[in-house]
């Protein structure tokens, strides 16, 4: 009886050192009878369970080797782009640089525009009075001219008169006879040079009347010249500063505007990857990726909800 009940145990003590040794093949086989037929089937099923364990832990290792590389691959992909997205910022940065130079060229510009505006309204409104004072001077000379064909017209109302007169004294010395024939020689020789001046006379009014109306249309252009350009004036260069400075101030509030956003692009180019630089452990153990894999949702050995080992280590 002690025979069969030492060969039982010494069986389970070869299976419990096999398991020991990390051998999960080894089985009770044999004939027991009673506790030890018992213990044998006990042993053998603990024997198959471990295996079966064993299995899903080298199972699920394997899938998280190989969900910690595609993590790994990802990471380090996302770093590339972050690294790439920094260049691209800072190419807009500089971008943005070379465009606010151009803004402010274009401000810089508007004031310039602004200043020759000012100066434009200046000469204009000298411009304007100088017109104005045309218009004075051309009313003047078209009131003289008037009053000179006024003139001509009493000058020609006299030649008339003493034509009259030469051709009654012409008349009366002719009556006289041989007593009035120098007197009449006299009255031919004025009758003929008030002919020539009633003549001049004449054509000098058509002259002056020719004048009289071309000056009055001179006249009328330039006071509806004065008018329009006082008018416009009024309305174009009023206020001649006023829009040139509104472009300027809003050249100027761009620049700002694109020299902040420059200035931001900038600050967010000068950490390219502070969000993809984290890393994955590739192992457990003490971090550094050379102790065997986890198992289980906890993690590594030191975090929480994770298992002291997840080796299988022989004792």
């Amino acid at each position: 009886m002690m025979q069969v009940a030492d060969g039982n145990l010494g069986q389970l003590s070869q299976l419990l050192q096999s398991i020991a040794a990390g051998d999960l093949t080894a089985r009770m086989e044999g004939q027991f009878n009673g506790v030890f037929a018992r213990m044998r089937d006990d042993a053998n099923t603990t024997v198959a369970q471990l295996t079966q364990i064993v299995g899903q832990i080298q199972a699920s290792a394997s899938s998280i080797t190989l969900a910690a590389g595609e993590i790994a691959s990802g990471n380090s992909d996302l770093s590339r782009r972050t690294e790439q997205q920094a260049a691209n910022l800072e190419e807009t940065a500089a971008s943005m640089e070379e465009l606010t130079s151009t803004v402010r060229q274009n401000a810089e510009h508007a004031r310039q525009a602004n200043q020759l505006a000012i100066g434009a309204h200046g000469v204009a409104s000298q411009g304007g009075e100088v017109v104005g004072q045309v218009v004075t001077t051309m009313s003047a000379i078209e009131a003289s001219s008037k009053k000179i064909a006024e003139i001509i017209s009493v000058i020609d109302g006299i030649a008339f008169q003493t034509n009259i007169l030469a051709l009654n004294a012409a008349v009366e010395a002719a009556r006289a006879g041989e007593q009035g024939r120098g007197f009449a020689v006299v009255v031919t020789f004025k009758y003929q040079s008030h002919q020539r001046s009633a003549a001049a006379a004449k054509e000098i009014k058509g002259l002056i009347e020719d004048s009289v109306g071309k000056v009055a249309d001179g006249s009328a252009l330039v006071r509806q010249a004065g008018t329009t350009m006082g008018a416009e004036l009024g309305h174009r260069t009023g206020e001649p500063g006023g829009g040139a400075d509104g472009r300027d101030h809003a050249a100027e509030c761009g620049a700002g505007g694109r020299g902040q956003c420059g200035g931001t692009l900038d600050g967010r180019a000068g950490q390219p990857a502070g969000r993809g630089g984290f890393g994955v452990p590739h192992g457990c153990g003490d971090g550094s990726g050379g102790g065997p894999p986890c198992i289980g949702s906890g993690g590594c050995d030191g975090h929480p909800g994770a298992p002291a080992r997840c080796a299988f280590t022989p004792h």
